[in-house]
Formats: C-alpha cells, sequence, structure tokens
C-alpha cells in the first residue's frame, strides 16, 4: 500500500495544546476513533484520511485537556481512499487550516516544508498511480482496494523477490584470500 504524510510541527518548538488540536480537527469535520487517530469520514462512513499524533501517545477523549504535543501527521492511505486525488486534496485543505492558528509548518517525514512544487508532485504522482489502478479495474477505495488477498499477494512476491536477491548475492560470493584495508 502507499501512504502519503505531512506533519504539522510547531514553527518555535512550542507544544501544541490538545484541546486545540481537537477543536481545529472537530472543525474540519473530522472524528475522534477508538484506536487514538481522527478520521476524516466520506458520507457512507469510509475513512478518507487520518490525524495522529506525532509522538507516540495516541489521542483519547479523556486525554485531550492535558495532552501537549509537538507534532501531528495527516495520512492518506492511497489505493483505499475513495475519491482518489480530490480525497487528497480535502487532506491538505484540513492540513492547511491546522498551519495558521497552530502557528506550525507542514513538512515531510524528513522535516523539510513542504512547497506547492513539492504538492503539485505528488499530486501528479497520485494521478499516475490511480491511472494504473484503473488499468487493473481497482477503484480507489473499492472492495477489491482493501482485499486482504492483494496485500497478501503483494506480501508473496516481496518475499520472493527477497529471496531471490539473497540466493543472486551468495552465487555472486567469490572467495579472496585479502580483502584489502577496511575503510
Amino acid at each position: 500500500d502507499v501512504l502519503i504524510g505531512f506533519n504539522v510541527i510547531s514553527k518555535d518548538g512550542a507544544p501544541f495544546a490538545g484541546t486545540k488540536l481537537r477543536g481545529l480537527a472537530e472543525s474540519t469535520g473530522m472524528k475522534l476513533m477508538p484506536d487514538g487517530n481522527f478520521q476524516y469520514l466520506d458520507d457512507h462512513g469510509a475513512q478518507l484520511f487520518s490525524l495522529g499524533n506525532l509522538e507516540s501517545a495516541p489521542f483519547s477523549a479523556g486525554e485531550m485537556k492535558n495532552l501537549s504535543t509537538h507534532g501531528v501527521t495527516f495520512l492518506f492511505d492511497v489505493p483505499k481512499a475513495a475519491g482518489g486525488v480530490q480525497a487528497f486534496n480535502q487532506m491538505l485543505l484540513a492540513a492547511r487550516q491546522f498551519v495558521g492558528p497552530l502557528g506550525a509548518l507542514m513538512v515531510d517525514d524528513n522535516r523539510r516544508e513542504l512547497t506547492d512544487a513539492g504538492i503539485d508532485n505528488i499530486r501528479q504522482q497520485l494521478v499516475a498511480i490511480y491511472a494504473r489502478m484503473d488499468q487493473r479495474g481497482i477503484s480507489p477505495g473499492s472492495p477489491r482496494s482493501k482485499s486482504p488477498r492483494r496485500r497478501r499477494r503483494a506480501r508473496r512476491r516481496a518475499c520472493f523477490h527477497n529471496e531471490d536477491k539473497r540466493r543472486l548475492r551468495s552465487a555472486r560470493r567469490v572467495p579472496t584470500l585479502w580483502r584489502g584495508p577496511s575503510s
């Protein structure tokens, strides 16, 4: 599966108050779920994207007033989110609604600020992924896109691929008497 994530982090290192985060999440239409994440759901109750704590503690209704964190993560599960690019744009809009009120930055996993050009690049990659899915008859958010059988096959292919790599590496090994100085 392909996941796209944005982190919203403090510009000055000051933590965000849990009550402020909850208010912002709910104002964008997200609901706190038992798994400790806020989720944005479509009209049929399917998850389009989620919001989690950048730190290890999950969100919980009872602890939001005592919580403080240095960042949150917006996650978009590409094949599973119905709506495709429009759902991605909705997540982007929600993330941007956090930036101003929190005095925050929207960054990637390497903590580099996301630019409009970077976001357009992600959008183009999404269009290509959705085109490949469409060629295979898989609609984003459809039962087939969420099929455990599809994931199991992909994992099995990855295992075989890794096993083939190991065999190739061992076949390439040539005994040497001296390897030279290590660097």
